[in-house]
């Protein structure tokens, strides 16, 4: 379903990057994905095209959530939105308006958090999107 390079979703400033290690009081983990700050209701974009497989409402910790499947085990998935766009069973193409940027589930403010899984592994955004890029540029 997806073709050529993967892109980010907003043109907004990183927060958090992936793999970073966060540690709490009560908890402690490394961050698989991308954050991005935004202000309330940006538009949020699809990394790529694909079929959406999942749009829910306050999914817990990550709120409202949007998830596409780009085929070959690729999936990009959206949290904390403020609004789905989308419907499960909806097909997008790459650079869609999905959703908007929000602060539902365990956020401190408004943003977007972007992870990509890779036969159902997190795999750096931004790594993705430069392995893409160069797979589609020696093809």
């Amino acid at each position: 379903m997806w073709t050529g390079s993967f892109r980010l979703p907003l043109n907004n400033p990183i927060s958090t990057y992936f793999d970073v290690h966060r540690k709490g009081k009560t908890y402690s983990y490394y961050h698989k994905g991308l954050d991005f700050s935004a202000p309330l209701g940006t538009p949020v974009k699809a990394v790529n095209s694909g079929k959406v497989i999942l749009s829910e409402k306050s999914l817990n910790v990550y709120g409202n959530t949007l998830m596409i499947d780009h085929g070959q085990g690729i999936i990009s998935c959206y949290f904390h939105l403020s609004k789905l766009l989308k419907q499960a069973g909806d097909t997008v193409k790459k650079g869609e308006v999905v959703g908007k940027v929000g602060s539902s589930g365990w956020a401190t403010g408004p943003h977007l958090h972007l992870g990509i899984y890779v036969q159902g592994e997190a795999v750096d955004p931004l790594w993705w999107v430069d392995f893409t890029r160069h797979l589609n540029e020696t093809t």
